[in-house]
């Protein structure tokens, strides 16, 4: 049943996580709640010097190709990003931020800090890295479960 567990605490804490950040991003420039497009903005920020593609994005969420392009169709319909094309090869088009998300990306960033803060807070620097060390093992393993499902 401890399986049951953190999954149920998991989500639990999921869903607490959304309900604060969006209490602390409320309504963004976009006239809209940012949801998970926020993280997307945020993983393009942060590799705003590489190039960065549709494909990227479905494989560092784990998004379907019709979830990612649904996404990225929003983001440029708010003026969030752009995508242009690639000399190399005319199917790829590069996804770059534009500056209303910049200035977006930059207000969201501060609130991620400051959850980061509240969610650690009382923890060690070592707790801090055995924390991520256990999400990165759970995720590995859900991964590694889906694989073996499709194979």
């Amino acid at each position: 049943m401890e399986e049951l567990e953190v999954a149920r605490r998991l989500r639990m804490l999921n869903g607490m996580v959304r309900r604060y950040l969006h209490s602390l991003n409320g309504e963004t420039k976009t006239g809209k709640d940012m949801g998970s497009n926020g993280w997307i903005l945020g993983y393009l920020a942060d590799h705003a010097d590489e190039d960065v593609y549709q494909k990227t994005i479905e494989d560092h969420f784990i998004l379907a190709r019709s979830t990612t392009s649904r996404l990225l169709s929003a983001l440029e319909t708010h003026g969030l990003i752009v995508r242009s094309g690639v000399e190399s090869d005319a199917r790829l088009k590069k996804i770059e931020l534009t500056d209303k998300a910049k200035a977006i990306n930059a207000m969201m960033y501060a609130n991620l800090k400051q959850l980061e803060a509240n969610l650690l807070k009382g923890f060690s620097d070592a707790e801090k890295k055995d924390v991520v060390s256990y999400l990165d093992r759970m995720r590995g393993n859900l991964s590694e479960a889906q694989q073996q499902q499709h194979e």
